[in-house]
């Protein structure tokens, strides 16, 4: 037990270099040994005698990473397991609800099956707590464990089933007015597809407004719980354990060291230059006195952007060539170096990315888009994979410069 004694002293000076850090050492380790010694001799076994020795001496080292938080005074249980599984979840379901509805719904609803079924054992094991032994700092733990994994999951849940709710709306409307086909001439489908993609715009931005204010009324009930009014959820913590606390010196080496991110113009290029050049078709299906008539398109994506403009899919290629405009604005103001602020030329990259994913989403799930246009899906492949490995490669230069200014 001496020699684990030992071991836990130079476990919490292991970041300290004074010069009589060994001297210091060897005195905390005696006087250690001595009180658990006087425990022993009192009849308290090894491994009790160990610890209250180590808490008798209290916390002798100030450095942030021998700091342990309160959450991890409960022992872990299957529900916080249950809790990590279901924002896992959510990530996964919103991802999945871009790309398949059916399954990005089941995805988001285990998910909130798991988080809920979670939540209400802690929660009424909180209420335990404070009924019965008036613990109410084991009572706070507990609920903000829970609260934290709500702030990071909702977030996710919030857009999965405000994309689900307006597509089912959208669906809904379209399917009603299109029961009755003579309402809409051929002359009226561009008209009718652009009041359709504002209406989903409109949509989503009022179910996303909705769940904002049940997420509001959430952490106010928090408050009320706790009397906490600051709560960092599971992805903020995660940041500040992968990247570590802002420091003022870290942060002054990254503002000098501002050039590293001159490199992401050109990453951007190579990224997006290709795939204006990938083949890409769109097929347009018109109803008239022969019968069905579908139109075939195919050729390089940049023309067919361009192309659809003529047609009745126009309202889907303005937003992407929006976005491409200002990347190749922003791009060619970063190589003449009159961009001060080289992340818009991130976040541009994201829009761009965005937006052809848009195409596809918006072509292949709303009824009036499915029945007449369809769309190559390659694009908007190419498009998530590109989005990851932007998002990968930012985090690697991160941790970088945490690194370099460690």
């Amino acid at each position: 037990m001496h020699d684990k004694i030992r071991q836990y002293v130079n476990y919490q000076f292991r970041f300290d270099e004074r010069s009589d850090i060994e001297e210091l050492k060897e005195e905390i380790i005696a006087n250690l040994i001595d009180r658990y010694e006087e425990y022993r001799q009192k009849g308290l076994s090894e491994e009790e005698a160990y610890i209250e020795a180590i808490k008798s001496m209290g916390d002798f080292s100030q450095h942030e990473y021998n700091k342990i938080s309160d959450e991890y005074s409960i022992k872990p249980q299957i529900p916080d397991i249950l809790l990590m599984c279901g924002a896992i979840l959510s990530i996964f379901g919103m991802i999945l609800t871009l790309y398949n509805g059916v399954a990005g719904t089941i995805i988001t609803a285990i998910s909130i099956l798991l988080f809920s079924g979670s939540a209400y054992y802690l929660y009424s094991y909180s209420q335990y707590i404070r009924k019965q032994y008036m613990d109410i700092d084991k009572h706070n733990l507990l609920l903000t464990k829970i609260f934290k994994y709500m702030k990071t999951s909702f977030i996710f849940w919030a857009i999965s089933l405000s994309l689900i709710m307006t597509r089912l709306v959208i669906s809904i409307i379209t399917g009603l007015i299109l029961l009755d086909p003579t309402i809409i001439s051929v002359d009226d489908i561009g008209a009718f597809i652009t009041i359709i993609v504002l209406l989903f715009i409109v949509t989503l931005a009022i179910f996303l407004y909705v769940f904002n204010k049940i997420y509001q009324r959430l952490m106010n009930h928090y408050y009320l719980l706790t009397g906490n009014k600051e709560l960092r959820g599971k992805i903020k913590e995660s940041y500040d354990f992968v990247f570590g606390q802002k420091d003022s010196q870290i942060e002054h080496i990254i503002v000098k060291n501002a050039k590293s991110y001159t490199i992401y113009p050109f990453i951007i290029i190579i990224m997006v230059l290709p795939q204006l050049f990938f083949s890409f078709y769109f097929v347009l299906r018109n109803d008239s006195l022969f019968g069905i008539r579908e139109y075939h398109y195919k050729g390089i994506f940049l023309f067919q952007l361009f192309r659809m403009l003529k047609y009745m899919s126009w309202p889907l290629a303005i937003l992407p060539l929006i976005s491409l405009g200002t990347l190749i604005f922003l791009l060619v103001k970063a190589f003449t170096k009159k961009l001060k602020n080289l992340k818009l030329v991130i976040y541009w990259a994201y829009g761009w990315f965005i937006s052809v994913v848009l195409i596809s989403f918006i072509a292949g799930n709303i009824t009036y888009f499915f029945e007449n246009m369809a769309v190559s899906n390659n694009e908007a492949h190419y498009s998530l994979v590109m989005m990851l490995l932007l998002t990968l490669i930012i985090i690697g230069q991160k941790i970088y410069l945490k690194r370099r200014g460690s």
